[in-house]
């Protein structure tokens, strides 16, 4: 339920796009990421205690390049587990 800090580095190929995200608990590949008009969209899967679960997270890209939105939690049974604010800022593209 704290704050946790961490990285989210988006790619895109064909046309499809992905996602890491690192953090205290790790590196995790995103796979069912959205982006369409400043809303992102994202489905992160999960195992705990041995059972599954889902995070989802919406935000909104701001003029400022911050995203800001929430996130949410839920067992496989879609019971919300936990949920919160969201919020990033947007950092320029690396060189390729």
């Amino acid at each position: 339920g704290a704050n946790r800090p961490g990285t989210v580095t988006f790619s895109q190929q064909n046309g499809a796009l992905s996602a890491i995200a690192k953090g205290d608990s790790g590196e995790h590949k995103i796979d069912r990421v959205k982006f369409d008009a400043g809303k992102l969209f994202m489905e992160i899967d999960f195992e705990r205690d041995g059972g599954t679960g889902l995070i989802t997270v919406s935000a909104t890209e701001s003029p400022a390049g911050k995203m800001t939105g929430t996130w949410s939690a839920a067992d496989d049974a879609g019971n919300t587990l936990a949920s919160g604010a969201w919020e990033a800022t947007k950092k320029a593209a690396a060189a390729p």
